[in-house]
């Protein structure tokens, strides 16, 4: 009788959990001020716009961004712009990066992420970056400085 009776309240419990659907929804590529989109499609919000090549940021004052993989990429900028992250400024993976614009850039990031974005930057140009840090000086890619053509023999 025990057998029957818990064979039983397994069915009952496997037939009242019903169907469970997990579908996966893709994240946009593009990240600005903390919300996801696809860099395939205009976008735009609070003190920017994004054309699918061009990330223009006027008078934008919110969290990191995270330009698209693998693409060329211009952020141009006009007015007064301050990014503010715990984790990052700007996350560049861009085949080809071009800053222009007549404003400013602010970007109040932890040290770390500081740190990350002058060694993204060295990586992306092949130059030597340096920044401030409070009252410290960071140096990344001094090595290749010297591989520059200015310091060639030839």
């Amino acid at each position: 009788m025990k057998k029957v009776l818990s064979i039983l309240l397994c069915f009952v419990l496997l037939f009242s959990l019903g169907t469970i659907v997990v579908q996966a929804i893709p994240a946009g590529d593009l990240w600005v001020d903390g919300q996801d989109y696809d860099s395939a499609n205009p976008q735009s919000g609070t003190g920017w716009t994004w054309n699918g090549s061009t990330l223009t940021l006027a008078n934008y004052n919110g969290d990191f961004i995270q330009l698209p993989e693998g693409k060329n990429v211009t952020i141009n900028f006009s007015g007064s712009n301050t990014i503010t992250s715990e984790t990052y400024g700007i996350n560049i993976d861009a085949a080809t990066l071009t800053l222009s614009g007549s404003g400013t850039l602010t970007i109040n990031a932890t040290d770390s992420a500081i740190r990350g974005a002058v060694d993204s930057l060295v990586e992306l140009t092949g130059n030597m970056g340096l920044a401030t840090i409070g009252d410290q000086l960071y140096l990344s890619g001094i090595s290749r400085l010297f591989t520059q053509p200015e310091f060639s023999d030839s």
